[in-house]
């Protein structure tokens, strides 16, 4: 039988679901994979005999991560959880199988801003730097969620635990939380590690596909909306059980070493909580703001037999408003806003995207970037690659940037 090459493009967030059984298929018997950092990927498929050589693997590279928890301390980026794929490389130039090893030891992960490299040369996966593994301390995969982050440790909180066999499920006040750096009173026994910690009784740490944001500058962290079961029971990506609402602003005081103070505040009734949204902090006032920006009512990821019609419908209605309107509220007066905005507002739903902050230096103007994401129901879609400038005080949008399908993103984080 003859060789040939063919080319397809698949777009996937559960690239398990899709890529094997094609191949299986097509009954192909080595594939070479490039994937992007993101839900597309391009195959190149060559039908070749079945007797393989031994090959020698010389690299692994991350080809697509999304849905994990990320932040910054200080110099370093510190990336935990999420659906991660990789694809080994072997030594004379050819690729492997796309691999999800299910990163069920919840791997930390650190990647340097204070090294210099090259863009066009260097493999950005060998610029990521394994973090500490402590034995007495389980650390369990997660897929969304946030991390909560300061100058000196960060708060992991929220999220789907992928579990395994081998895990034990966490407990519904249980957190983790990972200190690099003392601070505080001095403590001659201290040394950097996880610490287990907990919740208050009237919280649950069973919540997913909210909005977090840390304000490192008031050791302060912030959780928006997003989902939960009914009850606060324990929920799974896989049996549609964080199908509730969650109308909660959840709170976290991180000032005080190993004695934070975690507040659950409800929405008012004016404000629409929702799910894969993003949330923003902007130095105005006192103690700051948070901007809430996009998202949708029903996350189709939690739905594992899709949404239901009036699901769907609800999304593609309400999900342009939250970008056409979007919520505030003022952290040290505790008061909530609505503000419509002006300009090019994507007219779409806008869910799993990322947004950042970038401030005038006298403080009088601020644009937040809006980058990617999808429409948050429809998970065959293809991601966005557009970017959208909210600018403050005035609220106008205004579209940056176009970009092309293929290179679209939904499920990152953008950090600053």
């Amino acid at each position: 039988m003859g060789t040939f090459e063919t080319q397809i493009a698949v777009q996937s967030s559960r690239p398990s679901e899709v890529l094997y059984p094609q191949l299986q298929q097509r009954g192909f018997a080595k594939m070479k994979v490039l994937l992007s950092y993101t839900k597309w990927a391009f195959i190149f498929l060559q039908e070749v005999g079945s007797a393989q050589p031994w090959r020698v693997q010389i690299n692994t590279t991350i080809c697509n991560w999304d849905q994990f928890r990320a932040g910054i301390m200080r110099e370093t980026i510190r990336v935990q959880g999420g659906n991660r794929w990789s694809i080994p490389g072997f030594i004379d130039g050819s690729y492997g199988i796309p691999e999800n090893d299910g990163n069920s030891a919840g791997t930390l992960f650190a990647f340097s801003l204070a090294e210099s490299f090259d863009t066009t040369t260097t493999n950005t996966t060998g610029l990521f730097s394994r973090g500490p593994q402590d034995p007495f301390v389980p650390v369990i995969n997660y897929e969304s969620g946030t991390m909560f982050v300061t100058d000196n440790e960060f708060m992991l909180f929220g999220g789907v635990a992928r579990l395994t066999d081998d895990t034990n499920r966490p407990g519904r006040h249980d957190v983790l939380g990972y200190e690099r750096y003392q601070w505080g009173p001095y403590r001659e026994s201290w040394r950097p590690g996880f610490v287990d910690r907990e919740l208050p009784s009237n919280m649950t740490a069973y919540i997913t596909h909210g909005a977090g944001v840390s304000v490192p500058s008031e050791s302060l962290g912030f959780y928006f909306g997003g989902m939960q079961a009914p009850g606060g029971g324990l929920i799974s990506s896989d049996d549609g059980s964080a199908n509730m609402s969650a109308p909660t602003l959840i709170g976290v005081d991180l000032s005080k070493m190993r004695d934070e103070e975690w507040t659950n505040m409800s929405l008012p009734n004016d404000i629409t909580t929702r799910a894969n949204a993003q949330v923003v902090w902007l130095p105005v006032s006192a103690q700051g703001a948070l901007v809430v920006i996009g998202g949708v009512p029903h996350p189709e990821s939690l739905y594992p037999a899709g949404l239901s019609d009036a699901q769907a419908e609800q999304n593609i209605a309400a999900g342009p408003s939250f970008m056409t309107t979007v919520t505030l509220y003022d952290i040290a007066r505790k008061r909530w806003y609505r503000q419509n905005t002006t300009g090019e507002a994507p007219r779409r739903p806008q869910a799993l995207s990322c947004a950042v902050v970038a401030s005038a230096p006298d403080g009088s103007s601020h644009n937040i970037y809006v980058y990617g994401g999808y429409d948050g129901t429809d998970p065959e879609q293809a991601p966005y690659d557009d970017v959208y400038i909210l600018s403050i005080p005035s609220f106008t949008w205004f579209k940056a940037y176009t970009g092309q399908t293929r290179h679209g993103r939904s499920g990152h984080q953008c950090i600053k």
